[in-house]
């Protein structure tokens, strides 16, 4: 299963420049009778031509991330 939550540029293989952010994020799936985290996860996706530059990833659990500025930081999030 190969599934990716991208932030990056507008298509094209356009990017973008953060200079403020504050999210959170969490990937989960259906496994048919409940939602549960994805086993492996990562801080970077490769099945896009979009970018994002200056997102530093912090994870704080289990396919939950909290994104904020600072240096590209790839790295296993999980699993």
């Amino acid at each position: 299963m190969d599934t990716e939550f991208v932030i990056g540029g507008p298509g094209n293989g356009g990017g973008v420049e953060f200079r403020d952010l504050n999210a959170y994020l969490s990937l989960f799936y259906w496994n048919g009778t409940s939602w549960v985290p994805y086993p492996i996860t990562y801080s970077f996706g490769i099945s896009t031509g979009e970018y994002a530059v200056n997102v530093y990833v912090l994870p704080i659990g289990p396919s939950t991330a909290e994104l904020v500025v600072g240096h590209n930081n790839y790295q296993k999030l999980g699993g």
